[in-house]
């Protein structure tokens, strides 16, 4: 009946329990499109909403738990074998996307704490074909993408396959980035992305409550993956 795809809940000492009839669980709609998938939501589970996965075959998808809302989110792996890890504490608001290769064997990770605004997507793949018309070589196969600890990525942004974004950066909006953001605690922006500022870091409340509170000028959040 379900041909072997799994939705598991994970309780804070990381014992599982599976949940059955679930094409629409904790307003997070699956769609399995194959067989040998696997879902595994950490609890508290995220409150979520217009969210959706549609998955291939052996397919992974991994949610920490947030205290924030996950809207918009759609996990979109159509290529067997793809991997898509989120840590703790995400946020996103509506058109959030990501988008998996049509080859097989690619991951996705997003570390703990990351805010996502409005219309950002994320592809490992470019889907279509690059080639040598000399050697017939692929010049564009897929990459991985590795999202760092506590990054905001702000509106209308798009991250390429092969980026890996630091921890603690922010990339600004309308950003396009087809390279790595190697350094921590950095502004990226641009089309393509450049680092603009360093020696930043950033908070979710607004700057005059920030100002307010000098419990939150001491912060650090310089904290690294697990």
């Amino acid at each position: 009946m379900f041909k072997n795809n799994k939705v598991y809940r994970i309780d804070k000492h990381g014992n599982k329990k599976r949940v059955f009839f679930f094409r629409k669980y904790k307003n997070l709609r699956i769609k399995f499109l194959g067989r040998n998938n696997t879902v595994e939501l950490k609890e508290p589970i995220a409150k979520f909403k217009s969210s959706k996965l549609i998955l291939s075959d052996n397919c992974i998808v991994k949610i920490g738990s947030s205290k924030h809302k996950i809207v918009g989110l759609r996990i979109i792996a159509k290529s067997a074998k793809s991997s898509v890890i989120i840590g703790n504490n995400l946020s996103s608001e509506k058109r959030f996307t990501i988008v998996m290769s049509k080859e097989p064997d690619t991951t996705l990770s997003i570390g703990d704490d990351v805010m996502i605004a409005n219309n950002v997507q994320m592809r490992t793949s470019d889907s279509h074909t690059i080639y040598d018309i000399s050697t017939n070589e692929i010049l564009n196969h897929c990459q991985n993408i590795e999202i760092g600890n506590h990054v905001w990525i702000s509106q209308n942004c798009m991250i390429c396959k092969g980026v890996k974004i630091a921890d603690n950066c922010v990339i600004g909006a309308n950003s396009l980035v087809t390279r790595s953001c190697s350094d921590s605690n950095s502004i990226y922006a641009g089309t393509p992305a450049k680092k603009i500022r360093t020696n930043i870091n950033w908070d979710r409340l607004a700057p005059y409550k920030f100002d307010n509170n000098s419990d939150n000028k001491s912060s650090n959040y310089c904290r690294s993956r697990e």
